[in-house]
């Protein structure tokens, strides 16, 4: 199958979760080169699994173009994406794709998508590791305990090692845009910001930069002089409990 999704860190959880499904993974990282790999000659993809907003081409207009070309040889185009509104799903749908996932995409979840269109093997089933105490409303106990599962200690500690590094060259770059009141540069940098958080189960990060990115669909701008603030001190909190959360994990 092939996983389409410019954020790293997405790829490598999303990855190891078709690896324990024991599905063969290709990547792309943009939607030209999903329309590369897609309409490729002796491509023959079982599904696609498609994020939605992504720089260059988004996954609707690489959805379309992989349907154009390949007709009803097509496979079936899933969307996934972090934290979408309500009616995203319809939207999707409507689009062209197929089916929708959102993330952070859980394994049941996953498993059961992957029922309703491929002929999927069976799936491992290793023995979990002693369940981690995490840091209390920081991060969700059960994409930790997934990701711990995927790949252990050293796989986990790389994620989130890579995701504090990646967040604060973000916040930085999102600070100084409100300073200097760029406000329209703000949307994808928040936009990744959702989605990475969004995987790696910090719920509390992830809905506070969607709640300012609709905000600034709506051009709210108390709301993001209030909410930034919030959005770093949150940020803030995940470092300072972090060796603790690991700690824990080793436990």
């Amino acid at each position: 199958m092939l996983l389409v999704d410019d954020n790293i860190i997405n790829q490598k959880v999303a990855a190891r979760l078709l690896a324990k499904l024991n599905c063969e993974v290709d990547i792309a990282s943009d939607g030209y080169e999903a329309i590369t790999r897609a309409t490729a000659p002796g491509a023959a993809y079982q599904i696609i699994l498609m994020d939605i907003q992504m720089p260059g081409l988004d996954g609707i207009a690489a959805t379309r173009a992989i349907k154009a070309q390949l007709g009803p040889t097509s496979p079936p185009i899933v969307a996934m994406t972090a934290y979408s509104m309500p009616d995203d799903a319809a939207r999707f749908v409507e689009a062209g794709l197929d089916d929708y996932l959102a993330k952070p995409v859980k394994h049941q979840q996953l498993a059961q998508m992957l029922a309703r269109w491929v002929a999927a093997p069976d799936s491992e089933a290793p023995a979990p590791p002693a369940a981690p105490t995490p840091a209390p409303a920081i991060v969700d106990p059960e994409v930790l305990k997934q990701l711990l599962q995927l790949g252990g200690e050293e796989f986990t500690a790389e994620l989130y090692g890579e995701f504090i590094e990646e967040t604060t060259d973000l916040l930085a770059q999102i600070n100084a845009h409100w300073q200097a009141t760029e406000i329209e540069k703000l949307h994808p940098l928040l936009h990744q910001l959702k989605g990475t958080a969004g995987t790696l189960g910090l719920t509390k990060l992830a809905t506070q930069a969607l709640a300012l990115e609709k905000a600034i669909k709506q051009q709210q701008t108390q709301v993001l002089a209030s909410g930034l603030p919030e959005l770093n001190q949150i940020f803030a909190l995940f470092i300072a409990n972090y060796p603790g959360l690991l700690t824990a994990s080793a436990a």
